[in-house]
């Protein structure tokens, strides 16, 4: 069994469900999936009938397959009400996988940025042995260059929850997320804490163009320097811009696949 966790809200449950379908289509073992989401102001959590939704599809599959919704509204409002890093160009949604050591959960667990996409099976990443890590992460494609060589992207990790406790990694995060203005809060946090990590292969969270070996297409912000320079920041939902700016069209199934279970056109 393999074990993902997705964070996020109402909004972005349509990345929550196409990542699902690529690995649904891609992977061969059962999966397990995790949806850790909250309600606060300006912000919905992932419904009942969004849960019922991605259940229904996963189980399409495999009878063994299974999608679980915590709710941690009241954890967040008690650790995070007065961080300094609520007002913030992410969403308080980013900070939810830094709670995933309180709740019951796997002790391995993958999370998964809702703007990512797998290509191919991920079992091979999944089971790598990280025993003696808190984490397995790849190096950040914009942070190596501006940041330090070891300041891992924090969109894909594979996490070892009983070393995260042990070491407090995630404590100690929420902490310094909570008290310290940060331009990235729980990435920057994050790779200030940790002390045992793995730095694996970027085909494992592709932040660039895809290639042949790509496990895990990662659609986040990225720069462009011709014809000038300028940030690209598409979302594998925004098909139009997945196909004109990305030149990518080999997630079309999926997007007639998701049009089938929800009825609705993405554009």
């Amino acid at each position: 069994m393999i074990n993902i966790m997705y964070t996020g809200n109402d909004f972005v449950f349509k990345g929550v469900l196409l990542s699902t379908l690529s690995i649904l289509k891609n992977t061969k073992e059962n999966v397990s999936i995790y949806l850790i989401t909250m309600e606060i102001d300006g912000f919905k959590r992932i419904s009942d009938d969004m849960l019922n939704t991605l259940r229904k599809v996963v189980k399409e599959k495999d009878e063994k397959n299974e999608v679980y919704l915590i709710d941690v509204t009241e954890i967040f409002n008690n650790e995070m009400k007065d961080s300094k890093n609520l007002n913030n160009f992410y969403t308080p949604y980013c900070l939810l996988r830094l709670f995933s050591d309180l709740l019951d959960l796997p002790e391995k667990i993958l999370y998964l940025d809702c703007d990512t996409m797998i290509n191919k099976d991920i079992s091979e990443f999944y089971h790598l042995d990280i025993t003696n890590y808190e984490f397995a992460g790849v190096v950040d494609r914009l942070g190596r260059w501006f940041i330090g060589l070891n300041y891992i992207n924090s969109g894909v990790l594979l996490l070892n929850l009983n070393k995260i406790r042990e070491t407090k990694l995630f404590k100690n995060t929420r902490e310094m997320v909570k008290n310290k203005k940060m331009a990235f809060p729980d990435q920057s946090a994050l790779n200030k804490l940790k002390q045992f990590y793995l730095k694996v292969p970027s085909i494992y969270n592709n932040q660039g163009n895809i290639k042949k070996n790509t496990v895990i297409k990662h659609f986040c912000k990225s720069i462009r320097f011709l014809p000038f320079y300028h940030t690209i920041n598409v979302k594998q939902w925004d098909v139009v811009n997945v196909h004109k700016k990305l030149k990518i069209n080999m997630y079309d199934e999926l997007y007639e696949k998701y049009k089938e279970i929800t009825g609705d056109e993405l554009c």
